[in-house]
């Protein structure tokens, strides 16, 4: 079964499962997603993202992503 890999860029309120059924119906075939990456949402992109480990630390730390290469704890 061929696999289609593909990027949009869209604004909030679209559906891209939706999207992949509409490829399916006109392709005359059946269509579905196999995973969804979203790497961007307004402000933040997947570079801002937190790696697990980042984040186990900077929670065991009291750090958030701003100070967590700089060691500084979280202001109240």
């Amino acid at each position: 079964m061929p696999h289609i890999h593909f990027r949009i860029v869209c604004n909030k309120g679209t559906y891209i499962r939706a999207i992949a059924h509409d490829f399916g119906k006109r392709l005359q075939n059946g269509a579905h997603l196999s995973s969804l990456r979203r790497t961007k949402s307004g402000d933040y992109d997947i570079a801002q993202a937190w790696q697990l480990d980042e984040l186990i630390n900077a929670i065991k730390q009291g750090r958030d992503k701003s100070t967590a290469n700089n060691n500084n704890p979280i202001e109240p």
